[in-house]
Protein backbone atom coordinates (compact mmCIF):
# COMPACT_ATOMS: atom_id res chain seq x y z
CA UNK A 1 0.00 0.00 0.00
CA UNK A 2 3.07 2.53 0.49
CA UNK A 3 4.39 1.56 -2.48
CA UNK A 4 1.40 2.85 -4.43
CA UNK A 5 0.26 5.97 -2.26
CA UNK A 6 4.79 6.90 -3.10
CA UNK A 7 3.58 6.17 -7.04
CA UNK A 8 0.53 8.35 -6.93
CA UNK A 9 2.39 11.13 -5.14
CA UNK A 10 5.07 11.20 -7.69
CA UNK A 11 2.57 11.13 -10.37
CA UNK A 12 0.88 14.62 -8.80
CA UNK A 13 4.72 16.12 -8.67
CA UNK A 14 5.09 15.14 -12.46
CA UNK A 15 1.77 16.35 -13.41
CA UNK A 16 2.66 19.97 -11.76
CA UNK A 17 5.75 20.12 -13.44
CA UNK A 18 3.97 19.14 -16.84
CA UNK A 19 1.18 21.99 -15.95
CA UNK A 20 4.26 24.50 -15.16
CA UNK A 21 6.43 23.98 -17.87
CA UNK A 22 3.64 23.92 -20.32
CA UNK A 23 2.25 27.69 -18.95
CA UNK A 24 5.18 29.14 -17.53
CA UNK A 25 3.63 30.75 -14.57
CA UNK A 26 3.96 34.83 -14.88
CA UNK A 27 5.09 34.57 -18.52
CA UNK A 28 2.71 36.31 -21.47
CA UNK A 29 1.86 33.03 -23.03
CA UNK A 30 -1.64 33.48 -25.02
CA UNK A 31 -4.20 30.79 -24.54
CA UNK A 32 -5.94 29.76 -27.52
CA UNK A 33 -8.13 27.29 -26.71
CA UNK A 34 -11.37 26.93 -24.13
CA UNK A 35 -10.41 24.07 -22.98
CA UNK A 36 -6.94 25.56 -21.89
CA UNK A 37 -8.46 28.41 -20.14
CA UNK A 38 -10.41 26.00 -18.51
CA UNK A 39 -7.40 24.36 -17.19
CA UNK A 40 -6.14 26.71 -16.09
CA UNK A 41 -9.02 28.57 -14.31
CA UNK A 42 -9.60 25.56 -12.48
CA UNK A 43 -5.82 25.35 -11.68
CA UNK A 44 -6.04 28.62 -10.35
CA UNK A 45 -8.94 28.24 -8.12
CA UNK A 46 -7.55 24.86 -6.75
CA UNK A 47 -4.43 26.61 -5.86
CA UNK A 48 -5.90 29.64 -5.34
CA UNK A 49 -3.44 31.65 -7.48
CA UNK A 50 -3.99 35.34 -9.06
CA UNK A 51 -5.15 35.36 -12.70
CA UNK A 52 -4.68 38.11 -14.95
CA UNK A 53 -7.71 38.09 -17.64
CA UNK A 54 -8.20 40.11 -20.86
CA UNK A 55 -12.11 40.35 -21.20
CA UNK A 56 -14.74 41.34 -23.30
CA UNK A 57 -17.86 42.21 -22.28
CA UNK A 58 -21.27 42.18 -23.54
CA UNK A 59 -21.24 45.70 -24.40
CA UNK A 60 -17.91 45.27 -26.33
CA UNK A 61 -16.14 46.53 -23.58
CA UNK A 62 -12.32 45.07 -23.69
CA UNK A 63 -10.64 45.10 -19.84
CA UNK A 64 -7.89 43.80 -18.29
CA UNK A 65 -8.94 41.91 -15.30
CA UNK A 66 -6.51 40.45 -12.50
CA UNK A 67 -9.17 38.08 -10.42
CA UNK A 68 -9.31 34.85 -8.30
CA UNK A 69 -11.23 32.42 -8.87
CA UNK A 70 -13.72 31.40 -6.06
CA UNK A 71 -15.48 28.36 -7.99
CA UNK A 72 -14.43 26.12 -10.57
CA UNK A 73 -15.67 26.37 -13.86
CA UNK A 74 -18.98 25.83 -14.25
CA UNK A 75 -22.23 25.26 -16.68
CA UNK A 76 -25.30 27.49 -16.58
CA UNK A 77 -27.81 27.91 -18.75
CA UNK A 78 -25.68 26.13 -21.70
CA UNK A 79 -22.85 28.97 -20.41
CA UNK A 80 -19.75 28.10 -19.03
CA UNK A 81 -18.74 30.55 -16.09
CA UNK A 82 -16.56 31.07 -13.24
CA UNK A 83 -17.45 33.23 -10.42
CA UNK A 84 -14.52 35.24 -9.01
CA UNK A 85 -13.25 38.15 -7.27
CA UNK A 86 -12.59 40.96 -9.56
CA UNK A 87 -9.89 43.34 -8.34
CA UNK A 88 -10.62 46.06 -10.73
CA UNK A 89 -14.26 46.02 -9.02
CA UNK A 90 -13.00 45.55 -5.48
CA UNK A 91 -16.64 42.73 -5.77
CA UNK A 92 -17.55 39.04 -6.89
CA UNK A 93 -18.20 39.02 -10.17
CA UNK A 94 -19.42 36.08 -12.75
CA UNK A 95 -17.32 35.76 -16.11
CA UNK A 96 -17.73 33.98 -19.23
CA UNK A 97 -15.41 31.31 -20.34
CA UNK A 98 -15.85 32.19 -24.41
CA UNK A 99 -15.99 36.11 -23.48
CA UNK A 100 -12.25 35.84 -21.88
CA UNK A 101 -9.76 36.37 -24.84
CA UNK A 102 -6.13 35.43 -22.65
CA UNK A 103 -5.62 34.30 -19.05
CA UNK A 104 -2.30 34.35 -17.39
CA UNK A 105 -1.65 33.01 -14.30
CA UNK A 106 0.05 35.27 -11.70
CA UNK A 107 2.53 34.47 -8.71
CA UNK A 108 1.24 37.48 -6.57
CA UNK A 109 0.56 36.54 -3.15
CA UNK A 110 -3.64 36.51 -2.83
CA UNK A 111 -5.73 38.71 -0.14
CA UNK A 112 -7.29 35.92 2.12
CA UNK A 113 -10.23 38.24 3.84
CA UNK A 114 -12.08 38.17 0.03
CA UNK A 115 -12.22 34.32 0.24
Amino acid sequence: MEVFGLIIIIYVIFLIIVFVRDYQIGKNNKVKTFDEKIDIINYAYYNKIKLKINYVSFQGEKTERMILPLTPVYIENNCTYVKAFCYLRNAERQFRISRITNVELLNDEIDITIL
